[in-house]
């Protein structure tokens, strides 16, 4: 039995925007994101914070233990697969600036959703 209520009703990953299941790549990113992010342990740094009626969603930068580079994230290793891409309606914060660095090189890759030249099918409402 859990000592406390659980803190967060829903999270997602920040500054990055991953596809769903039945666009480019979004298998590959789901499967992806349940291998890396569910099978190991991560410390979840919560940049953002929003109370709704169903509950708590926070927005979370997933690291290594005890690690504070961000650029040693699963949401830049997202980016560096091709397998997400940032927000383009965030500020990024300049810890994460790198991660744009990652992003430019999947694309000149071409991969997971770069595969086609560009990610256009993403949109917000994943």
């Amino acid at each position: 039995m859990l000592a406390y209520e659980p803190q967060a009703f829903c999270g997602y990953l920040s500054y990055v925007q991953v596809p769903r299941k039945d666009q480019t790549a979004g298998d590959e990113a789901y499967e992806y994101l349940k291998k890396q992010g569910l099978n190991t342990t991560h410390d979840a740094i919560v940049t953002e914070q929003e109370s709704t009626a169903q509950g708590y969603y926070l927005g979370v930068v997933l690291v290594e233990p005890k690690e504070e580079d961000l650029a040693n994230s699963l949401n830049a290793y997202m980016c560096a697969e091709g397998l997400a891409k940032l927000r383009s309606d965030d500020d990024l914060p300049e810890d994460i600036q790198e991660w744009q660095t990652f992003e430019d090189e999947a694309k000149e890759n071409s991969l997971g959703i770069w595969e086609y030249g560009n990610a256009a099918n993403l949109n917000d409402d994943y």
